[in-house]
């Protein structure tokens, strides 16, 4: 089935699009879109995005858009890659505000009328809004509150990305409710790991994240997630975009160069440049830079034909209290 354009959709613009890609995620697909379903605000779309799974995921997203017209649903031809089907869902939305859904993932009833009521009070200094999460297992099991830490209400961009350069673990606030129009002035996600991690710079250059204190997001932590079957570098870059087969990641360097692209890119003065890139070496130097030389070392190997050492799988970085509105730089 092929989905229709944007433009060319039926009915009227709704308020909220929602975009779900998703690659063979029957086990948990239907109790993402059931919470979806459940939502106490009901002026949105969704827009499914099937990357040619071999599950029943097809089947089971076909028989909630035959339920419910708010869903438009495509099959992909062939796997196009993680990266590559988060920007399609994005690209197909029509509404002013934008969220992206995770196919095991849960929204609590009121969770989209909550962000819309902070999104619509919030000034258009304001990028993004998210509530908080609670990670659950694979059973759907309480396994702790998170902070995510991440209410970037600094008024300057080099203050924004202090704070999330220093207290970013997981990415909730990505996931949250975005204006489509600043979302639309960026790069979007690229093919490369820690993709969304540069979209969210790019976000926080942008504007302010806001925080809505209760906690409406149930995120999944289980064996069958993205980095719970990371295998390598090699094989990430590879889910990521089939087209990186080949390649050679150095995903700590590419995330620099990717942040220091972003602030180049930004419509900043050049000494809010100067400021945004202080911020990304002294928040993220410090943990990386041994990584970054490793990375460099065997590239160097690489290209004179020598053996690559094995290199470790990705483990997710220890996260630290944010700083106070003081330590904010200057």
């Amino acid at each position: 089935m092929s989905l229709a354009a944007a433009s060319d959709a039926p009915g009227p613009r709704p308020r909220v699009s929602l975009g779900l890609p998703v690659y063979n995620g029957e086990r948990y697909v239907g109790a993402a879109l059931d919470s979806v379903l459940a939502q106490d605000f009901s002026d949105f779309e969704l827009v499914i995005s099937d990357n040619a799974s071999t599950d029943a995921t097809g089947q089971i997203c076909q028989a909630y858009a035959t339920r419910d017209p708010r869903i438009r649903y495509s099959r992909n031809p062939r796997n196009i890659g993680l990266s590559p089907n988060f920007r399609r869902v994005f690209e197909l939305s029509r509404a002013p505000y934008f969220k992206w859904v995770v196919h095991d993932d849960l929204l609590a009833p009121s969770y989209l009328r909550r962000c819309v009521e902070l999104l619509d009070t919030a000034g258009p200094e304001v990028a993004l809004v998210y509530p908080r999460t609670l990670l659950i297992d694979g059973e759907g099991r309480e396994i702790a509150p998170y902070n995510d830490f991440m209410d970037l209400r600094e008024r300057l961009p080099h203050q924004r990305l202090h704070h999330l350069f220093w207290s970013l673990g997981f990415n909730h606030c990505g996931l949250g409710l975005i204006r489509a129009d600043v979302l639309r002035s960026t790069r979007l996600e690229g093919a490369y790991e820690s993709a969304d991690l540069v979209l969210l710079v790019e976000l926080a250059l942008r504007g302010q994240f806001w925080e809505h204190p209760e906690t409406l997001y149930q995120r999944r932590v289980h064996d069958g997630s993205s980095f719970g079957s990371y295998q390598s570098p090699e094989s990430y870059a590879v889910l990521m975009d089939p087209g990186n087969a080949g390649s050679l990641p150095m995903p700590r360097t590419k995330l620099f160069v990717e942040c220091l692209r972003a602030i180049r890119l930004a419509r900043l003065s050049p000494l809010e440049q100067l400021r945004c890139a202080r911020a990304l070496f002294v928040g993220w130097g410090p943990r990386y830079w041994r990584v970054v030389a490793g990375e460099l070392r065997i590239a160097l190997r690489h290209r004179l034909g020598l053996p690559l050492p094995p290199r470790p799988p990705y483990r997710p970085r220890p996260r630290r209290t944010p700083p106070t509105p003081s330590g904010a730089g200057s």
